[in-house]
């Protein structure tokens, strides 16, 4: 076989293995990045999805278009359901733009972006007193609203000011080559396949976490093992001195400017917006108040 004829067979063998793995890894659709049909038994359950919400969310929400949003943390991630009936019919489709261990700053960055990417009528934004009670850094400018950058947030249609983020089809053009093209794509495939049981980690179409996995844990050793395991956390990290909620020495913080952005862009558009603090334990804000925090949270 002459050299160039085998060059010519080679390249058609690399074109043929790189498209069946990409209509492979399609199909699986284990990061939820295309909205590939859901097979029971094959890819219904979507266990490597559950630590790639930031990966997939801002292009999920997109594919969804829901006229209502759940916006915050994992507490609204697995407590509040886009599918329950508790739902109006004003509410239309709802889809829950939460992220696990993102900090308000980008959960805002975030309903910025499920707002240009979507006719949304109603917001429901959940608030948690660990977002917004951390040790801060004084800041030369306090009242400035920050531009950031991050993987993350190049995945968002808009900037902070709500202006055109230039970097968001470049991103999403990379994410989605890797999804369908890397070795860890294709290993992350296999795995989901693997994985399908009715206990398996799952995220639905709608964002929510259903959080079958933990069912094992208390089938086998009870609800209160994860409850201390959380309690053990939290009181570790209120436990730490110098936390305020606001930026030192001012009465400002970045979460307050989030929120108060948020009510202007909700009153530009007409948008129904809902505030809540996220319901706790009575032993979450009993450690808040043995750290001595207490007071200046109801400041």
């Amino acid at each position: 076989m002459s050299p160039k004829k085998y060059l010519y067979w080679y390249a058609a063998l690399v074109i043929v293995l790189s498209g069946l793995l990409a209509t492979f890894n399609m199909l699986v659709d284990h990061y939820l990045l295309f909205g590939s049909e859901r097979i029971s038994g094959f890819n219904e359950k979507k266990p490597t999805s559950i630590n790639r919400t930031k990966l997939y969310k801002s292009y999920e929400v997109m594919r969804v278009t829901p006229n209502s949003l759940i916006v915050g943390n994992s507490r609204p991630e697995m407590g509040l359901a886009p599918q329950s009936s508790c739902w109006k019919s004003e509410h239309g489709t709802v889809y829950s733009l939460t992220f696990p261990g993102l900090s308000a700053y980008e959960q805002i960055r975030a309903l910025f972006h499920g707002v240009s990417s979507s006719n949304v009528s109603h917001i429901l934004l959940g608030v948690d007193f660990y977002d917004v009670l951390y040790r801060r850094r004084n800041n030369d400018n306090p009242f400035a609203w920050p531009h950031k950058s991050s993987e993350f947030l190049d995945r968002l249609l808009v900037d902070e000011n709500l202006k055109e983020n230039d970097r968001f089809w470049r991103t999403q053009l990379s994410d989605s080559f890797m999804a369908l093209f890397s070795l860890n794509a294709v290993i992350d495939s296999l795995y989901t396949i693997a994985l399908q049981s009715p206990n398996s980690p799952d995220r639905t179409r709608l964002g929510f976490n259903p959080a079958r996995d933990y069912q094992e844990v208390i089938q086998h050793e009870g609800a209160w093992v994860l409850f201390n395991q959380k309690l053990s956390e939290l009181k570790s990290h209120f436990s730490k001195t110098g936390m305020s909620i606001y930026t030192p020495p001012y009465r400002w913080s970045i979460e307050l400017e989030a929120l108060k952005r948020t009510i202007k862009l909700v009153q530009k558009h007409n948008i129904h917006l809902i505030i809540f603090i996220n319901p706790y334990h009575y032993s979450y804000l009993e450690s808040i108040r043995e750290a001595g925090y207490w007071d200046g949270i109801q400041a």
